[in-house]
């Protein structure tokens, strides 16, 4: 984040995660993410299907939380 947001200077930056993987949530959002959205069904795992959220960080957000990363 910090390359992205204070090398190229980027003003959002995206990811996506299975709904299932708690732990991911919990860090991206402590980090300032927020989630947008939900691509349902995106991925197939073991034959099943999982929503994924999609969530972003802003360069306003990264500043504001800058001392906690």
């Amino acid at each position: 984040l910090k390359f992205g947001f204070d090398n190229l200077h980027l003003h959002r930056v995206h990811t996506r995660v299975a709904v299932e993987n708690i732990a991911s949530i919990t860090v991206l959002q402590r980090v300032g993410f927020a989630k947008e959205g939900v691509y349902r069904q995106s991925l197939r795992i073991n034959d099943r299907y999982i929503d994924e959220y999609v969530m972003s960080l802003l360069s306003l957000e990264y500043e504001k939380n800058r001392s906690i990363l």
